[in-house]
């Protein structure tokens, strides 16, 4: 199924997307929910300002990122990374 165009609202509930290919797409203001996402690939894409709740990040690896601003419950990645440079060992 292929929807082309230009959609102002789209709910879509209780359905099978495996291997779904999400391009060019405009989400700002989108909600992602209750949702499976395991072993999902995210590229090129703007989280600016997002917020990810209540969410699992178990074995997450975030590589060749702009984490500008990035915090992890309050908390700056740069202060979480000059602390562990600092007490690394």
């Amino acid at each position: 199924m292929d929807i082309i165009g230009e959609e102002t609202t789209l709910n879509v509930d209780d359905c099978e997307f495996s291997a779904t290919t999400i391009k060019n797409t405009d989400m700002n203001n989108g909600v992602i929910s209750d949702t499976d996402m395991k072993n999902t690939k995210f590229e090129d894409v703007d989280f600016t300002g997002s917020r990810f709740n209540n969410v699992t990040f178990d074995d997450v690896e975030i590589t060749d990122c702009d984490v500008n601003g990035l915090k992890i419950d309050g908390i700056s990645i740069e202060e979480i990374y000059s602390f562990y440079k600092e007490n690394k060992k």
